[in-house]
């Protein structure tokens, strides 16, 4: 319920609406329409159980992550939960969109690529990394997508995500050391909003400009049980946790890459995964 607004559609991606009528189907949402209505009514409306949602009161708790970040959800992530807490709304979209089962037997690399948009790789540096890549998927057996997603239907973008899935001995490793055979990619942006759609317990690599950074996909990460690595051209930035702050650059949309630091972390991946993988057969 919005009783403020009515613009929770958001209408360019229309995700929002897609989603809640895809895997919960169930689900009412009201907005300022329906609560005016609801306040003419002259009725009492009983609720059994209500949740209220503020986020400018969430980033004012002092001290909170929720405010050093601004990001209301940041506190969630030392509450208690099940590993695989998300699996039941992965599996019902996977089914409602008919990809139930979608396993491989091979660790796959997905790459978002954001070419088309504002914030991107420096075009030399995306030339490399692809070109490096396919060689990589080509001579260590592992799967390699690289896709623009808003190019593709919802459908399709949800397929990507889930064409993570795993076989059922990397299944059997996810139980037990909460590693799988998945990995995304990409610069910074809504395409890595996908992770939520891989199996618990994969790897996201984030590209930043050096010296940016944001906690919104590293949150994602966290929340869904996978590992996350923000990338500065050819190192592994790794003290945002003590810098405690949203880092801008002058060139925060033009993102360069060292292809050759990006491969030799995804083989030294890909390498574990199938240690892990030989370990459970």
């Amino acid at each position: 319920m919005l009783p403020r607004g009515d613009d929770w559609r958001d209408i360019r991606a229309n995700l929002n609406t897609w989603f809640l009528n895809t895997v919960l189907p169930n689900t009412a949402m009201e907005d300022i329409y329906q609560w005016q209505d609801r306040a003419k009514s002259n009725s009492v409306h009983v609720f059994s159980e209500i949740i209220i949602v503020d986020r400018w009161t969430a980033h004012q708790v002092p001290g909170s992550e929720a405010q050093v970040w601004n990001k209301m959800t940041a506190d969630i992530m030392a509450s208690p939960a099940p590993f695989d807490w998300w699996s039941p709304l992965r599996h019902s979209l996977m089914q409602r969109i008919g990809i139930e089962g979608n396993a491989r037997s091979r660790p796959v690399i997905t790459y978002i690529d954001r070419q088309a948009t504002g914030r991107k790789l420096v075009q030399e540096d995306h030339d490399a990394f692809v070109t490096a890549l396919a060689k990589f998927g080509e001579d260590h057996d592992v799967e390699i997508n690289s896709v623009q997603m808003e190019h593709l239907s919802k459908a399709e973008q949800f397929d990507i995500g889930t064409r993570t899935d795993v076989s059922a001995a990397l299944l059997r490793c996810a139980v037990l050391d909460t590693t799988t055979g998945q990995i995304m990619v990409g610069v910074h942006g809504n395409g890595l909003s996908h992770q939520m759609w891989m199996k618990a317990g994969g790897t996201v690599l984030e590209f930043y400009d050096t010296g940016g950074f944001m906690r919104d996909y590293q949150l994602l990460a966290e929340a869904m049980h996978h590992t996350h690595y923000v990338i500065w051209n050819d190192t592994i930035h790794d003290k945002w946790r003590e810098n405690k702050k949203t880092l801008m650059t002058k060139n925060f949309n033009n993102v360069h890459l060292h292809t050759p630091f990006v491969i030799e972390l995804l083989d030294s991946l890909v390498k574990q995964i199938r240690d892990k993988q030989r370990l459970y057969l």
